[in-house]
């Protein structure tokens, strides 16, 4: 089986990890993937470099970075020299992971149909709710997703509510199946059983019970919520540990000044990849308090599958796709709800032998659905079911 895959996201290194265990779980699969030589990030330029595993002379799995046309923008830009690419590598499947409505999947169903080729195409998408778009995409662009759907064999979406959203779509008609893009490293984000260290690292005190909240900084979020559940709480011997940054900073800063919480909340910034296993190992509750606007909702949760990694108990809002990450493995509050929020926090506070009970479902159900080896696992089933219709 070879297996094509186009996509932005795999200038990261640290991102490719479900296909290099791919090819180590099934040796009959070969997999490339073509990603643009540099995308603009939110605070930097990631650069992709090349990487390739071979084993008894075959490549197994490689990354080849591209020119583009319109680099950085996800659904306009187009890959350079691909007819070449595709024709070289003969592949049996083309996944390309930049949605529905990209030109990028345009041009490859557009070299499939041109040259009477035979492989599957499937794409890739996060989008659990309804665009709105402008006139310009609506007259130009609208029969360029029409056109996708109908060409494409199957989709993976990052979450149920991307799922339920295209079956709606009767232009639609290939299989689908819903896998995070990305899985989470089961040997970086593990417990310990002692928290001391860690806790001393971020200048808590080792008996502190500390609740935590990563991600960005804005409205959505719901740290404010988080916040004011908090200032309800006044347990003492409890922190607040919230990571990273955004423009909600100032009020949220603002906001714990006025509840005089100075002293017990802490703001550490953002943390980079290789710092956030440790923050995880300093929690006892991990809270994502996210909820739906307009055009966004939470499409997965990364950091609720570190969490549950780390063997820390979660508590999430019913928002986007959190409950369905949680499951029963932790405790669901309706969103923007601070009183229902202030009791599931009460009840992990108050009772350590829940605390660890749900600490624990939460990570075998991580470790079985949210693994880089499980999301391979995932990943191959689909494309075999793929192939074989």
């Amino acid at each position: 089986m070879k297996v094509l895959v186009i996509s932005q996201t795999y200038c990261e290194r640290n991102s490719r990890a479900k296909f290099r265990k791919i090819v180590n779980f099934f040796h009959e699969v070969q997999v490339k993937v073509l990603t643009p030589k540099d995308w603009p990030d939110t605070l930097s330029c990631v650069v992709s470099k090349p990487e390739e595993q071979i084993v008894d002379n075959i490549s197994k799995f490689c990354v080849v970075p591209k020119n583009t046309i319109f680099n950085g923008k996800e659904i306009y830009h187009l890959y350079k020299g691909l007819i070449k690419e595709i024709k070289f590598f003969e592949p049996d499947i083309v996944q390309v992971e930049t949605g529905g409505n990209s030109l990028a999947l345009f041009q490859v169903l557009l070299i499939k149909k041109f040259f009477k080729l035979k492989f599957k195409v499937l794409f890739f998408s996060w989008v659990n709710w309804i665009p709105r778009y402008g006139w310009k995409y609506r007259v130009f662009y609208r029969w360029i997703e029409n056109f996708n759907l109908r060409g494409v064999d199957g989709a993976v979406l990052g979450n149920k509510d991307a799922q339920d959203l295209l079956l709606l779509n009767n232009k639609f008609i290939g299989g689908t199946k819903v896998i995070p893009q990305l899985g989470t490293d089961s040997e970086v984000f593990h417990c310990v059983d002692d928290k001391s260290f860690f806790k001393e690292t971020f200048g808590l005190n080792k008996d502190d019970i500390v609740i935590g909240f990563a991600g960005r900084f804005v409205e959505e979020k719901g740290i404010s919520d988080l916040i004011q559940a908090f200032n309800i709480l006044k347990i003492e011997g409890v922190k607040l540990l919230l990571a990273g940054s955004g423009n909600y900073f100032d009020f949220l800063k603002n906001l714990v000044t006025r509840y005089n919480l100075e002293e017990k909340v802490i703001f550490i910034g953002s943390l980079d990849h290789s710092e956030m296993a440790g923050f995880f190992k300093v929690l006892d509750v991990f809270v994502l308090p996210s909820f739906n606007v307009e055009c966004w909702k939470e499409q997965f949760g990364q950091v609720l599958v570190q969490a549950m990694l780390s063997k820390v108990s979660v508590i999430g809002s019913d928002a986007g796709e959190i409950p369905n990450v949680i499951a029963d493995s932790g405790l669901i509050f309706k969103q923007r709800n601070v009183e229902e929020l202030v009791r599931c926090l009460k009840k992990l506070i108050s009772d350590k032998k829940f605390r660890d009970e749900m600490a624990q479902k939460g990570f075998e159900r991580a470790k079985e659905n949210y693994s880089h080896e499980a999301i391979a696992k995932q990943t191959y089933d689909f494309w075999r079911e793929i192939l074989e219709n």
